[in-house]
């Protein structure tokens, strides 16, 4: 499935079912906008998207900008569930699981899998952390049992090492399962993406890994800084 998405393109080419793609990143680093121009690809070819929103960010009048033909024709194609708590966002995979079982669904998506989660996480560890693995697996089931394609979305912390590096919320859970991570960055009004892991099922080494391209949001999707004017 094309990504629609000229910079995450660059790094990986096509979304590909069967693997978990992550897409983290700080405020305003183009995480929603990746998730609906993936959910508008995969609608424009009659796919079915499971659409997780977790933040109440997806809108409908920004997909009406981002797509150049009649939206109204694709929005059916989108299932919408809106989760108000970290329980209902358990329950919506769930759900996404068993209805992953029909062949009309191709895309699984979850914006973003860590904001109910680290509001509760200190209610108690051990219990939301048990969730969120199980989350994570049903996930890995979606892509790699039913052959879905899923993309998830987080927020950051930085770690206080000194690197500045971002670190996404949801830990090493959430990078061990996932595939491939693909890092957006928004700093000093420049955007940047990079391909931090991609991991084939034979273990090879993407010729990728560690490139970063640099990225403007405009109103018709993500292009490449350097694009040429048209």
């Amino acid at each position: 499935m094309h990504t629609l998405n000229r910079p995450i393109y660059e790094l990986i080419g096509e979304y590909e079912p069967g693997k978990i793609t992550s897409i983290y990143g700080n405020a305003a680093s183009g995480k929603t906008t990746s998730c609906l121009l993936a959910s508008l690809s995969c609608a424009k070819d009659n796919g079915k998207v499971i659409y997780i929103d977790t933040e109440n960010s997806f809108s409908p009048d920004r997909l009406r900008q981002l797509y150049f033909g009649d939206i109204n024709q694709l929005i059916d194609n989108i299932f919408l569930m809106q989760p108000k708590t970290f329980d209902e966002q358990v329950e919506c995979v769930e759900k996404a699981k068993k209805l992953s079982e029909k062949a009309v669904i191709k895309l699984v998506i979850v914006d973003s899998i860590g904001n109910h989660y680290r509001n509760v996480l200190n209610d108690d560890h051990k219990l939301v952390n048990s969730k969120m693995a199980e989350m994570m697996a049903q996930l890995t089931r979606i892509a790699r049992d039913l052959g879905k394609i899923v993309i998830i979305t987080s927020q950051v912390t930085t770690t206080v090492d000194g690197t500045n590096r971002l670190r996404v919320v949801g830990g090493k859970l959430i990078e061990k399962l996932s595939r491939i991570l693909i890092e957006l960055n928004y700093e000093n009004n420049r955007r940047f993406a990079k391909l931090v892991k991609f991991k084939y099922d034979d273990d090879k080494v993407h010729p990728n890994i560690g490139m970063k391209v640099e990225f403007k949001i405009e109103e018709k999707g993500m292009f490449k800084a350097n694009r040429p004017e048209a």
